[in-house]
């Protein structure tokens, strides 16, 4: 436990240094005499909009916690929601770095199978993630149509190509090599044991050799997610809630922007937001740094904003996002685990 504390202090900190060092490169003062000469009333436009769109991601876990049959209320949901986003902005791996513990602190409150309730989660954060991928292909090639000649568009469509054929090749994968998965959890659970027995010297408590239920439990999670996309319905109502979230993530850092005095072309905007998302993907908490760094320079080689305008823009969007999701989920989680431990 120690140690897993100790990765996600040192994850914390790495993302907080590049966030750090890029606006220490830009200069503290011009971002700070930025911010203090932005119109009030869009500045409070832009955080409103950060805030609703943290809410509205909480709906999709409400439309496929409603399809498993878990009767939750709509207050419930969102605190279930703000504690596993708070996991993933504290954990190394920001995409799924939070799912196993909000699902481990449900699964003991209410006493429900791990293997589906993970499923459930899994699955709605999919679906939450699927606007990084669909939007960042269609903006690139917008930009591709409006700017053919600006050199950053090649950079910029490796870095949305690789990573999207990445991720979708991934889950095909999984997919499909069922077998595989199990049995590299059964590996990864003879590891486990076997560093146990040797720490431990109880050599033979723990049969390392025995497959035990991993394979089934894999299954479990496997029909979990089958079973969250069987229903057509509720998956596109679910997938239209998340590409509003992203839109309300959109007007967000648009009114941020504006109130720093300069007015982009609202499409521009709204195609940069979800590729600077795919920042997620790398491994830090909640794409901390990196999501700000991608956005920043993209909103300066594209958008023509000043970088200290830029910066100071996404910086205020991610507090409106990043940090409401770490004041109130990291007490909706310290709350549930006190009541599960």
């Amino acid at each position: 436990m120690k140690e897993s504390i100790k990765k996600i202090i040192l994850n914390l900190f790495l993302g907080l240094g590049i966030l750090l060092l890029f606006i220490t490169f830009v200069g503290w003062g011009d971002v700070i005499t930025a911010i203090r000469g932005a119109t009030p009333s869009l500045l409070f436009l832009g955080f409103l909009g950060g805030i609703l769109a943290t809410f509205t991601r909480g709906f999709i876990w409400k439309v496929v916690f409603d399809e498993f049959g878990y009767e939750y209320s709509l207050i419930e949901v969102f605190k279930h929601y703000y504690t596993g986003a708070f996991a993933n902005g504290i954990t190394p791996l920001g995409l799924a770095g939070g799912e196993p513990f909000i699902a481990y602190l449900l699964s003991k409150k209410y006493d429900l199978n791990y293997e589906k309730k993970l499923g459930a989660i899994f699955s709605a954060d999919i679906i939450i993630y699927i606007p990084f991928l669909t939007l960042s292909v269609l903006g690139l090639g917008y930009f591709l149509v409006i700017f053919p000649t600006r050199p950053i568009l090649s950079l910029l469509s490796v870095f949305i190509l690789i990573p999207s054929i990445v991720v979708v090749l991934f889950f095909i994968g999984t997919w499909h090599l069922k077998d595989f998965v199990k049995d590299i959890a059964v590996f990864a659970r003879k590891m486990l044991l076997s560093f146990i027995n040797f720490v431990t010297l109880k050599w033979d408590e723990l049969k390392i050799e025995e497959r035990g239920d991993v394979p089934k439990k894999v299954e479990r999670f496997y029909d979990s997610i089958e079973f969250a996309f069987s229903n057509k319905r509720t998956v596109s109502e679910a997938v239209f809630i998340s590409h509003i979230s992203r839109v309300l993530d959109v007007l967000s850092l648009f009114a941020f922007i504006t109130a720093l005095g300069f007015r982009p072309e609202l499409l521009v905007v709204f195609f940069l937001v979800p590729m600077a998302g795919l920042g997620f993907f790398l491994p830090l908490p909640g794409g901390l740094g990196s999501q700000q760094l991608i956005m920043s320079i993209l909103l300066v080689f594209i958008a023509n904003i000043p970088l200290s305008v830029s910066s100071a823009s996404v910086l205020l969007y991610r507090i409106s996002t990043y940090g409401f999701i770490m004041v109130f989920g990291g007490y909706f989680a310290f709350k549930m685990s006190k009541e599960v431990f």
